[in-house]
Order: structure tokens, then C-alpha cells, then sequence
């Protein structure tokens, strides 16, 4: 990832010499460094949006492919060999664009586990080796100093063999406590004793440490927010890590991929989505908002959530976030062709915060409008002027349905 092209600094790998543009990092941000937005600036406001192509089990692009996610996005998440070919052409394509590498911070596939020494591994209260549920990659223990220096430089080799300006780094988040994650909870080493949650995210806030320690100039985001209720309502939340971050992913923004269609946040939950982009941003950060509709739905069922979570997003942002919405874990969806609406790049920035009147939600931009109704009523809503909708109308006034919502543009 890389700062606003005005305080872009030379950032170099140690692997290859690979030069990168990039951005202070999370500790000398917080060491009075200023911002540390990681990301360069595209000069169109908050209208900001990225791509989770590491999601896809297909990587495999065609070039016409790549350039069209350049074309559309300002981030791009991928495993190395996605776009390596095409790393140099989607940057000409657009050249505020930041590819970054994934990479797992917290576990290793059996190939590579092969050559690790056991300290690096996590283990159970048998003394087995941990497994994700989902992946079947190993655990690894993120108090090893060992293991903090091979997660570091496993992102600094994808950088380098992707072409890439950075790592998205996995596993940062407090997944390992969801039900059915991974096969036992690790122990704290040395003890039979596995490891409180507090216990844990203190070490994704030293592993997360390490990538600043050891590889200074090394620019990441990682995976670290969850979901509201893990950001701001658990006792042990995810802030901690996320603000010791330069950047940070939340992957259940508005909703979790595999709940019903038909639910919505409404009320505090709404507000608590639309305050974790403020949040993060305020507190210097970069958020990478996603949302995943990964269940079945009707066209206007997902015509209503993309408006919705992109209009929510837009309430909060203010030049340092990005968007990004998924209605499947495939390439088609990663390349938003299946999707009905695209953000619109010229909404300019805002000219207004966000008001509150009557149950809707408004944000005035230099050519638009954002309104949100959260609520479970109808609300008419008068526009002042003629709009044009994400799908093309020309509006004057707009009937808002319960948990529906409009980005407007002016022609």
C-alpha cells in the first residue's frame, strides 16, 4: 500500500530490492509520524473502492480481466501469481492503484509447515498441532519469535514474486473463538492452560508489532476488525489490533456472508457499522469495508443491499476508506459483473456531515447526494433538485422503502 502521492516515500524490500511507493508504517504512525494512509490518493473524493480477488478460489486472469479491475478499483487483493504478469500494465491502467499480496499472518499450509522447527507451531492441550476447520492449514503461535520472522518474510517474498506494493495479512481477527473454526484452542506455551482471548489478541497486536520491527519500510493491511459486535460490544474487541495497524479489513460490514437475505441492521447496529468507518479513519487509520451477500437473492434483493451498504459507507467515509461488495466467493463477483450497480467515481468530496431528520440519514457531496432510510418505515424524501439514480433514473424526490437507500449524482 502506498501514502497520498504528495507524502509518498521510497519503500524498499529487503528480498530483491524491490522498489515500492509506500506509507509510514503502523509504529511510526504511532510514534507522531502523522497519518498512516497507506493508499495513494486518486483525487475523486471517498468515492474509494477495492477488490478481495483473494477470495476467489480461481486466480487465474486474463489480461483484459486485470485491467478491467485496475480500471475499477484502488486496491487489489490477490495471491502472487494472479496479476504478476499484469502488475506493471494495471498500474500504467491506473496508476493510483495498490496491489497487495495475501498472505496468512497466523497460519501455514502443509508444504511450507514442513521445513518449520514445532516451537513455531500452536498446539492444543495434548501437545497436537492445530488445524483451521475450513482449510485445513496449521495454527501457528504467534508468540514465536521464529514464527514472527517467517510470517514476515513470507509477505516480503509474495510482495516480491507478485509484483506487488504490499501484503494483506489473514488472520489478525479473533476467528480462532468462532464455533467449529479450527480444531482445538491453543495453549499458552510451555502450560496446558489455552490461551484467554484477551491472551490472544495481545499477541496479534506483538505479531503485528513484528512486521514493523523487522521489516521497517514493509507496507500491510491486515484482516483484523470481524464484524461490529467483535469491534465495538465484546469485551475483548478487535480495536486494539486494528489501531495498531496502518490498515485494516473489515469483512462482515452490514452483514455476515451467510445471513438471511431479509436481515437487516436497523437502529444502534445500523449506527455501529456506520461508526466503525468513522472510527478507524479518525484514529488515523485505513479501513477496507466489505460486504458479502453470499446467500441466494432476487435481483432487487441485490440491487437493495449493494445501494444500501455502499450509501452507509459513504456516510462515513472521508477519503481514507475503501469499498467493496461480493454476492458470491468467485471471479465473477471479484470483477463485479454480475453486480448491478458500480460506485459512482465522481461524487466528489463532501460538502456536509451527516444529517439526521425524520429517520433518514443524508450527506451532500460536491456532485451528489447520499440518503439512507435504516428504519423499518417508508420515508419521502425531497431532493431539492433532479438527481440521477445508481440505476439511471432522474429523480426529483424519492420514496424510500425500510432499509433501502440511494447514491445520487448530479449530470
Amino acid at each position: 500500500m502506498r501514502v497520498a502521492r504528495t507524502r509518498a516515500v521510497a519503500l524498499i524490500t529487503a528480498l530483491a530490492a524491490t522498489v515500492l511507493v509506500g506509507l509510514t508504517t503502523g509504529a511510526a504512525a504511532m510514534a507522531g509520524g502523522g497519518r498512516s494512509d497507506p493508499f495513494p490518493s486518486p483525487g475523486r473524493g471517498v468515492a474509494l473502492t477495492w477488490a478481495p480477488a483473494h477470495m476467489s478460489p480461481d486466480s487465474h486472469y486474463t489480461r483484459r480481466q486485470a485491467l478491467r479491475l485496475a480500471h475499477r478499483n484502488d486496491v487489489v487483493t490477490a495471491v502472487p501469481y494472479a496479476f504478476r504478469r499484469y502488475a506493471g500494465a494495471m498500474r500504467r491502467a491506473n496508476p493510483s492503484l495498490t496491489l497487495l499480496a495475501y498472505s496468512s499472518a497466523t497460519t501455514s499450509g502443509a508444504d511450507a509447515a514442513s521445513a518449520l522447527p514445532e516451537e513455531q507451531f500452536a498446539h492444543d492441550a495434548d501437545g497436537q498441532r492445530i488445524r483451521s476447520t475450513g482449510f485445513g492449514r496449521y495454527l501457528m503461535e504467534p508468540s514465536d519469535p521464529g514464527w514472527q520472522r517467517t510470517s514476515v518474510k513470507v509477505c516480503a517474498e509474495r510482495i516480491t514474486l507478485g509484483h506487488y506494493d504490499g501484503c494483506f495479512l489473514d488472520g489478525l481477527a479473533m476467528a480462532i473463538y468462532s464455533a467449529h473454526f479450527v480444531s482445538a484452542l491453543p495453549v499458552v506455551p510451555g502450560t496446558d492452560r489455552p490461551y484467554t482471548q484477551r491472551q490472544w489478541r495481545d499477541e496479534l497486536v506483538a505479531l503485528s508489532d513484528a512486521f514493523a520491527r523487522h521489516r521497517p519500510r514493509l507496507t500491510y493491511a491486515g484482516n483484523a476488525v470481524g464484524n461490529t459486535y467483535r469491534y465495538w460490544d465484546d469485551p475483548v474487541s478487535s480495536r486494539r489490533v486494528v489501531r495498531n495497524l496502518p490498515a485494516a479489513a473489515m469483512e462482515d460490514f452490514m452483514r455476515g456472508a451467510g445471513d438471511r437475505v431479509s436481515r437487516f441492521p436497523t437502529g444502534a447496529r445500523w449506527r455501529k457499522n456506520l461508526d466503525a468507518v468513522r472510527d478507524i479513519e479518525s484514529h488515523g487509520g485505513t479501513g477496507l469495508f466489505l460486504t458479502k451477500l453470499w446467500v441466494a437473492a432476487t435481483p432487487a434483493q441485490l440491487r437493495t443491499w449493494q445501494a444500501y451498504a455502499m450509501a452507509t459507507f459513504l456516510l462515513g467515509a472521508d477519503g481514507h476508506s475503501y469499498f467493496a461488495f461480493t454476492d458470491a466467493r468467485t471471479k465473477t463477483a471479484v470483477l463485479g459483473s454480475d453486480l448491478p450497480y458500480r460506485m459512482p467515481r465522481h461524487l466528489g468530496r463532501p460538502t456536509s456531515g451527516v444529517h439526521h431528520a425524520h429517520g433518514v440519514y443524508r450527506r451532500h457531496f460536491a456532485h451528489g447526494l447520499v440518503v439512507v432510510n435504516p428504519t423499518r418505515h417508508r420515508h419521502r424524501v425531497g431532493l431539492g433538485h433532479s438527481y440521477v439514480t445508481l440505476g439511471g433514473r432522474h429523480v426529483h424526490r424519492l420514496r424510500l422503502r425500510p432499509h433501502h437507500a440511494q447514491v445520487l449524482v448530479v449530470r
